[in-house]
């Protein structure tokens, strides 16, 4: 993503905005400063993220 301060667009903003339905050109119209190669890396970096999640079962 832009490395200036006064462009700074959170992985979790790009990502619950495509989850209401926004598309990449949706995103880019709304920051044009991201371009389609951001959006795919800040979705690239969420399913990372929850790849190396660990999930516990809860018993009551």
């Amino acid at each position: 993503m832009c490395k200036n301060d006064l462009y700074v667009t959170t992985v979790e903003i790009i990502i619950e905005k495509i989850a209401y339905g926004a598309t990449i050109e949706d995103l880019k119209k709304d920051y044009p400063f991201l371009t389609e190669d951001d959006i795919k890396a800040a979705l690239l970096y969420a399913a990372k993220r929850l790849a190396h999640e660990e999930v516990y079962a809860a018993y009551s």
